[in-house]
């Protein structure tokens, strides 16, 4: 069993790590970006744009229409190479235990990376799953009917 010190000690430690993060990115961008997710590893941040038709996927990154847009499995797509906008083109590199923000409705939420798998480009089980996860699937380099999905948990 954990005492309640230590208990303290980790939530302290895990919300100054956070206000590390958001002291990095907090900017004029950042303020004037409604909508983005940004990756703490690779320092970027990528605008969020609604749906995934290919006009919306080459200007960024595209939000899934059936997924919530806060409070729920947040979907989002995007290419990783040969695009105009390419903002995935690391999500390969992207380790368990990395963090990300997405903000949206003026608000800034925090996720960690729990999980990345391959799956067949018809399998949309990921984007109707439920609870507070953010879903981020795109191509997989010569492997036309494969998707990278990544999983990240609300922190």
């Amino acid at each position: 069993m954990i005492s309640h010190q230590i208990y303290v000690d980790v939530i302290n430690n895990i919300r100054d790590n956070m206000l590390k993060i958001y002291r990095n990115i907090l900017n004029d961008e950042v303020i004037r970006t409604p909508w983005f997710v940004y990756f703490e590893d690779t320092k970027q941040l990528h605008k969020i744009y609604e749906g995934t038709a290919p006009e919306t996927l080459n200007m960024g990154i595209g939000h899934f229409e059936e997924s919530p847009i806060i409070n729920g499995n947040v979907s989002l797509a995007g290419h990783n190479r040969g695009y105009d906008s390419n903002p995935f083109e690391k999500l390969k590199n992207i380790k368990k235990g990395s963090k990300v923000i997405y903000k949206a409705m003026n608000k800034l939420y925090n996720y960690e990376i729990i999980e990345k798998e391959k799956i067949e480009e018809t399998d949309f089980s990921k984007i109707e799953r439920t609870g507070s996860i953010l879903t981020l699937i795109t191509c997989i380099e010569n492997e036309r009917n494969h998707r990278l999905c990544v999983t990240a948990k609300e922190i």
